[in-house]
């Protein structure tokens, strides 16, 4: 994964039940940080890409959505592209998708919350680091 100027890399920023049992890297920037009082209110305003990997089980992509998220399996969009069978779930701000090689499965999490200003910057550079991914 290849990231632009002034993002970096690190582990795991989001926690979902697949990350807990995976390998993780992300691509982060921060464009607001809270305040470093914890008496003080404040937010955080990043941006991300996160990838996680682990082998595959012994079921396809498609049994796996199926058991993982049941019903709401249908919010997501399945695609095969060049033997990469893909499910994908956009938002206006983030993404969800989970792609399945013979020998991995991924998923793929992006999320955008910048300043009115910068939003439309970084969903362009979520972009380009969803471009740089090789299995996609």
């Amino acid at each position: 994964m290849s990231y632009p100027e002034g993002w970096h890399e690190t582990g795991i920023v989001i926690s979902t039940e697949f990350a807990a049992e995976a390998d993780c890297v992300a691509a982060l920037i921060v464009d607001q940080a809270p305040p470093s009082d914890p008496a003080q209110a404040g937010f955080v305003l990043q941006s991300g890409v996160q990838v996680c990997v682990k082998p595959v089980d012994g079921d396809s992509l498609d049994t796996y959505m199926e058991s993982a998220y049941g019903s709401l399996a249908s919010e997501f969009v399945r695609s095969d592209s060049s033997g990469v069978v893909e499910y994908r779930r956009n938002g206006s701000l983030e993404s969800h998708a989970f792609a399945q090689t013979d020998s991995y499965r991924y998923q793929v999490t992006t999320f955008v919350t910048a300043n009115p200003g910068l939003e439309e910057e970084r969903l362009s550079q979520v972009q380009q680091i969803l471009a740089s991914l090789t299995f996609w």
